[in-house]
């Protein structure tokens, strides 16, 4: 956070996630929060000589397909998350608690809701 000079998500007392909380979904923050996180991870995890990775929000066919393969959220029932929407750069994808990927619905870019979290997807690329 300090590097980017991120605000703090507003589910955090501190600026640390809350004890017991450390290994959930970080809930409280915007999708350009998210996107701006996706991004920081890219760059602070590049190996030099080695694959790149990419980390993204997930699009709404990535949802689905890992659904479709078992993957099932472990905090469906009560955290939305951000996920990417082409070419509208005022509106993001909320995917909805419970929800499946397809009742996505648009949601302001900044809004800080503090049941909504994201996840990331890793691109490996040779």
């Amino acid at each position: 956070m300090k590097e980017e000079w991120w605000r703090k998500p507003s589910t955090w007392k501190s600026n640390a996630p809350n004890p017991g909380t450390e290994s959930g979904a970080v809930n409280g923050v915007s999708y350009t929060d998210a996107v701006g996180f996706c991004k920081w991870k890219t760059k602070a995890y590049r190996i030099p000589n080695k694959p790149m990775n990419l980390y993204t929000l997930p699009s709404v066919p990535e949802w689905e397909a890992a659904l479709v393969h078992g993957w099932k959220p472990t905090h469906a029932d009560k955290t939305g998350d951000w996920c990417t929407i082409p070419k509208d750069p005022k509106r993001a994808l909320l995917i909805l608690p419970g929800e499946p990927p397809k009742k996505s619905r648009a949601h302001p870019r900044f809004a800080r809701d503090e049941t909504t979290g994201f996840r990331l997807v890793i691109h490996f690329f040779d």
